[in-house]
């Protein structure tokens, strides 16, 4: 922006450079209105949709903006980590009845389900189909 001294300094340097001041000044001034101009333009273009406008409804843009909940803040997409975990609770030595014998077709399989189950390395090795 243009100090008044530095504008008082401009007229004191004479006519010459005073005209070539407010020609460079025009000049800059055009171009930022074409710029607001085509903007302006730009930004009227993106705002239409099928509601403000006659185009179809299959032309509108499909993707989702964030759910947000009532405080305005993006909704959680973990679990929440203050909740207790819930499981079944196995059931008593007495309640079981029948037991079912299970073959695999490798010891890998086995050994995988085992360890998915988090038993102990004592509690493996007496499970393994010997």
């Amino acid at each position: 922006m243009l100090t008044r001294e530095e504008a008082r300094a401009i007229y004191r340097a004479g006519e010459e450079v005073v005209v070539k001041v407010l020609f460079e000044m025009s000049t800059k001034i055009d171009a930022l209105q074409k710029r607001a101009k085509e903007l302006e333009r730009i930004v009227a273009k993106l705002s239409k949709n099928s509601s403000n406008s006659s185009k179809p409804p299959s032309s509108d843009d499909i993707t989702k903006s964030e759910p947000k909940n009532k405080d305005g803040k993006k909704r959680r997409t973990v679990a929440q980590i203050e909740h207790p975990r819930s499981e079944r609770t196995p059931f008593a030595e007495e309640e079981i009845d029948k037991f079912h014998d299970y073959k695999l077709a490798s010891i890998g399989h086995f050994l995988l389900r085992l360890l998915k189950r988090d038993c102990s390395k004592k509690d493996l090795w007496r499970r393994l189909p010997i």
